[in-house]
């Protein structure tokens, strides 16, 4: 995988607010510091560059993985996840809701999170 250099790294923060771009949660309020990784991966074809690069936390970044898409339990329909330079929280939440929640459904069942 290539090297994510210094410089990068401080850009991604920066850009991030030293929030995990998928659950907004703040770094200083974790217990291990959050992390600067591909959304989507090296293996897909995604490049090492700050439009494909977000901070995460340690939890989203090993339940998200190298996935793209996950399927759906309830419905059985494969879900893209959540991309944090396409999507919004703000779209999500007041007019996509029932979208953003197949989509977190999509990433419990994938990883068992809560079961």
């Amino acid at each position: 995988m290539p090297d994510i250099g210094a410089a990068l790294r401080t850009e991604v923060r920066s850009r991030a607010q030293l929030r995990c771009e998928y659950c907004l949660s703040l770094e200083s309020l974790t217990l291990v510091g959050h992390e600067v990784d591909h959304i989507i991966a090296v293996k897909h074809g995604g490049d090492t560059v700050a439009e494909n690069l977000a901070l995460c936390c340690t939890l989203c970044n090993k339940h998200k993985g190298t996935d793209l898409a996950s399927i759906d339990r309830e419905t059985s329909e494969m879900q893209r996840l959540f991309h944090p330079r396409r999507d919004q929280w703000r779209e999500h939440s007041n007019y996509e809701e029932v979208r953003l929640w197949r989509a977190l459904r999509s990433v419990v069942s994938a990883y068992d999170y809560f079961s």
